[in-house]
């Protein structure tokens, strides 16, 4: 998953704030960093009413830009390429992932928790929707208290504790492996949380499980949750160290609640296909998490067929 990572770059402190997470990467592994920015012919200059400035005086500026970048990041032991993009963000990114063989995106996301453009449109969530290869999101704030934020300065953090969150579906099951090849970079504990719905409406499925499966009274004990032990017989061979918990309650709120509560550095999780955008908009459980974890994310699609999702949404 780490061979070739391609890191979206706008030209901002914020965006760049991903780049000593990759360096935690490529210093413990052989790790090619494609940096790319994207440019357009169409938009006023500086945001304002002005001509626009010419496409080759953008891409020249890109250019350097990136090679400013890159040689820091050279300094730093990186093996970096550099690639400027033309085109919408979203649409060229994945272009690029796809052209150059990128085995991970890595990129830090611009929103804040209740800010609905993270949701309307950001680079970010068309990537994570439409993303055939593993996402890691850096987000550019902290949360410091219960609904306390507050910008998040550069530097490694220590992925002591990832939580993989499952639903006991295969397409859960997708992001297991590269969260154990995370896991193992860094010797994290991981922790399989599933969450027991607590309100299905009448006549739907569980979130993630086929049909006609009914939730229990409350929650089993761990020990006898098969979807938790799914992830553990998968990371068995690892020697990584898995702790299994099951819980009765709104999936969203309690992984966000155990991420808060038990030192969680990363939460691990799948998005399934089958989830529309209408679903995505209206309150399914990747959705909110991505939208309100304080913490990074590796996100994983549960199905790579392109006919489901559009790459330039």
């Amino acid at each position: 998953m780490f061979q070739r990572i391609l890191i979206p770059l706008d030209g901002s402190p914020r965006a760049e704030l991903v780049l000593p997470q990759v360096a935690f990467l490529w210093k413990r592994k052989p790790t090619e960093v494609v940096l790319v920015h994207s440019v357009s012919a169409h938009g006023p200059a500086n945001g304002g009413y002005d001509a626009a400035p010419s496409l080759v005086h953008k891409r020249e500026v890109a250019h350097s830009y990136l090679q400013g970048v890159a040689r820091r990041c050279m300094e730093a032991g990186a093996n970096v390429t550099t690639r400027v993009l033309e085109g919408s963000p979203s649409g060229a990114i994945l272009d690029a992932a796809s052209r150059e063989g990128a085995t991970m995106i890595a990129m830090t996301t611009h929103g804040r928790t209740g800010i609905l453009r993270w949701l309307l449109g950001s680079v970010a969530d068309k990537i994570i929707r439409a993303s055939d290869v593993p996402v890691f999101l850096i987000r550019p704030v902290h949360l410091t208290g219960l609904s306390a934020w507050e910008p998040k300065t550069s530097g490694e953090l220590p992925f002591r504790r990832i939580l993989i969150a499952t639903d006991g579906s295969p397409a859960s099951m997708a992001v297991v492996d590269p969260a154990m090849q995370f896991a193992g970079h860094f010797g994290s504990e991981i922790v399989a949380l599933h969450v027991w719905d607590s309100f299905v409406p009448a006549g739907a499925p569980l979130l993630g499980m086929e049909a006609g499966v009914t939730p229990p009274e409350e929650a089993p004990l761990p020990s006898e949750d098969e979807a938790t032990a799914q992830v553990a017989r998968q990371l068995g061979p690892s020697g990584l160290k898995v702790t299994r918990v099951t819980k009765y309650g709104e999936p969203a709120v309690e992984i966000l609640d155990h991420s808060l509560k038990n030192g969680i550095s990363l939460i691990a999780l799948s998005i399934h296909d089958r989830w529309k955008f209408s679903r995505w908009m209206t309150g399914s459980v990747p959705e909110r998490v991505l939208r309100s974890a304080g913490v990074p994310l590796l996100v994983v699609r549960g199905t790579s067929n392109p006919a489901l999702v559009s790459r330039h949404a």
